[in-house]
């Protein structure tokens, strides 16, 4: 089998042949049901051990997809569908060019699995877990194509499955440009993927209550800057994209608070750049969620009781500002990022679901941190946790 590749200067020589390391032992055809029954073994039988065979799946396909065969074949990535064996399709007499790729075994079409609900988390904000792992995926399949040299031809959430709970690439198709074009297409389509849940948070968001709406700002921020990747630096900007905040989990979000914006507190240069935004309305201890108030109240109660502590363990007598005394100031912009950092330190001892109080009072809350970030130390590089 000779799978085409479109022309290229980063193409590649291919084998004119390849061989499937597994045997096809019986093949049945059912025409009237259109199924076809494959059963695959691999290695030596053992003596004294049941013969095993493989689990396939039938895909249909058709005989000049080459560029299809080949990815499928030859490129080894769990988030690639892989192909076994190939078949001219038996049940298609009238189709010469119709054909049955025999596939690892997957679930369905990706897309199904993500209704609206699916693709948000505890506190309506896009993405939950499940579904940023899911994009995540997407994207590390479609780089690791791109650094072999190949693009995809056909991305979109309909060519996409899924097996269990991991993603595979797909429904590829060879395109009649050169392989940089083809992959930029690739590029805009996934863009495109994000585009479509944004649109349908946006509609899904039209027709309910205010507070069960969809959080979509981290989504739309990825968005934007996919937007901004110039297209002779795509195969080298994963590791950038995958740091944006839509990526981040529990634990990058805590790092971030207790570990890279807490070490920025000393910095006069972000100070200041945090005391002149427009971060939060002030006074910010009031414009916020009644769980936000809380946050701030058993905030103000923990730094309250370290005061004490260090006043007893020095045997002196406190003041009676609001800063010696413990309490955070709701007129400065300064003490709403201190209390932040400090709630995400401390989430442990005062014992609150620091992380979705902290989103779903200030939903852009690291996005806006991210930058202001960046423009104190006057670049655009990245400064999420690692």
């Amino acid at each position: 089998m000779d799978p085409a590749q479109p022309k290229g200067k980063r193409g590649r020589k291919e084998p004119k042949d390849f061989k499937s390391h597994f045997e096809v032992i019986t093949e049945l055809v059912n025409p009237k049901k259109r199924k076809y029954v494959l059963k695959l073994v691999k290695g030596d039988r053992v003596e004294g051990m049941e013969r095993t065979y493989t689990t396939v799946c039938s895909k249909k396909e058709r005989v000049d997809n080459k560029h299809a065969f080949y990815i499928m074949h030859n490129l080894y990535h769990k988030n690639i569908l892989s192909m076994k064996a190939l078949s001219r399709d038996k049940t298609e007499s009238t189709d010469p060019l119709a054909a049955v790729a025999f596939v690892e075994p997957y679930s369905g079409l990706l897309w199904s699995v993500y209704e609206p609900k699916a693709c948000v988390d505890y506190v309506n904000h896009i993405p939950s877990q499940r579904f940023q792992s899911a994009v995540r995926e997407v994207f590390t399949g479609l780089d690791f194509i791109w650094q072999n040299g190949l693009y995809h031809g056909n991305l979109n959430w309909k060519s996409t499955l899924y097996h269990e709970s991991t993603v595979k690439l797909a429904g590829f198709e060879e395109q009649a440009m050169s392989i940089e074009e083809a992959q930029w297409i690739d590029f805009l389509c996934f863009i495109r993927m994000l585009e479509d849940v944004s649109k349908r948070a946006i509609s899904f968001n039209a027709s309910i209550p205010e507070d069960d709406k969809h959080v979509h700002t981290n989504l739309d921020s990825l968005i934007a800057t996919l937007r901004t990747v110039e297209r002779t630096s795509l195969t080298k900007i994963k590791e950038t994209i995958l740091e944006e905040p839509f990526f981040w989990d529990f634990g990058k979000r805590t790092k971030f608070f207790a570990n890279t914006v807490s070490l920025k507190l000393n910095d006069d240069n972000f100070m200041q750049k945090v005391r002149t935004s427009n971060l939060r309305a002030k006074p910010w201890d009031k414009n916020c969620t009644p769980q936000f108030r809380q946050l701030v109240q058993k905030m103000n109660d923990h730094r309250q009781k370290q005061k004490n502590e260090e006043q007893k363990a020095k045997n002196s007598g406190g003041q009676n500002d609001a800063q010696e005394s413990g309490a955070y100031n709701g007129a400065s912009l300064e003490h709403y990022v201190r209390c932040v950092c400090g709630a995400y330190t401390h989430w442990r001892q005062i014992k609150l679901n620091v992380d979705d109080i902290v989103r779903g009072n200030h939903p852009t809350i690291f996005i806006d941190m991210k930058r202001l970030i960046e423009t104190s130390e006057g670049s655009t590089s990245g400064s999420g946790p690692t």
